[in-house]
Order: structure tokens, then sequence, then C-alpha cells
């Protein structure tokens, strides 16, 4: 049990460094339409690897937010025991806190993608609607090497 976890951390690890390396291009994940405007977010792919991004749903059910602001590290994971969607896949934050969901929609698309759990680098963001009320909106970016 304790090799595996070793190996784990460091496959993490080598998958941070791929990810994180200042000698890699930049890839703008597609642009998605908000009530605000248009957002995207940018990530290092490097050469020989594939990305899928999604958008974070259900932050509005989320409490204690505030503090995820920015960008994250963390895991998606399968929520086999959701009462509403028994495909369900959780955005969880390294520390362990739930920031919410792949939307329903794409599920399929990222369990096509890599096993669950996965490791996914992420942003949220805080802002304001034109009422005054806050609300939240975050993307995830999963990568696997290219085969």
């Amino acid at each position: 049990m304790g090799v595996l976890i070793i190996i784990s951390f460091a496959v993490i690890a080598w998958l941070i460094v791929l990810v994180y390396s200042n000698n890699q291009p930049a890839v703008e994940t597609p642009a998605k339409k908000t009530d605000n405007g248009w957002r995207n977010v940018k990530i290092e792919v490097p050469d020989g690897y594939d990305y899928l991004s999604f958008s974070i749903a259900g932050t509005s059910f989320r409490r204690g937010l505030s503090k995820y602001v920015g960008e994250f590290d963390g895991q998606l994971v399968a929520e086999p025991d959701n009462i509403h969607d028994p495909n369900a896949i959780m955005v969880v934050h390294e520390d362990g806190h739930h920031l919410g969901y792949i939307p329903q929609d794409d599920t399929f698309d990222v369990r096509n993608f890599l096993p669950l759990p996965c490791d996914c680098h992420g942003i949220l963001q805080k802002e304001r609607d034109t009422d005054g009320h806050v609300y939240y909106w975050g993307e995830v970016v999963i990568v696997k090497k290219r085969q």
C-alpha cells in the first residue's frame, strides 16, 4: 500500500512538472459565453499531450468558496451515490474541499478521456452581477499524454 502511494505521488509530481514547464506553449481553452461576456483559461500543455476543459457547475450550492478564488490543483472524483445523477463527477480542491461538479452533459467525455479519479488544474473566480449579488464561476482542465 505504501509503495502505491509513493508511486501515485511521483506520477502527480511528474504531471505537474510537465504541465507547468515554462518552455511549453500556452494554450487557451475554448472561450465560454457567460452573462458577463466571454472567458477562457490559459494553461501550459506540453507537446504530445491532449487536454479537455470544462466549466464548474453547481458553485452556487457550495459554501466557503471565497478562500479558493484563483488557480488551483485538484481532482475529479466520481460520486456514484449522488441522488440526482449517479454519473456525477465532483471537482475537489487538493485540500479536499468540494468546489462543484463537471456539468452533467460533459461527464461522458471526462470518463472516456481519463479514468477517475484524475488530477485537474482549474480556476475559480468571484464576481458580482448587475444587482450586486456575488457569484462564482470556474473551469477545470485535464491533461493526458497523446497515444
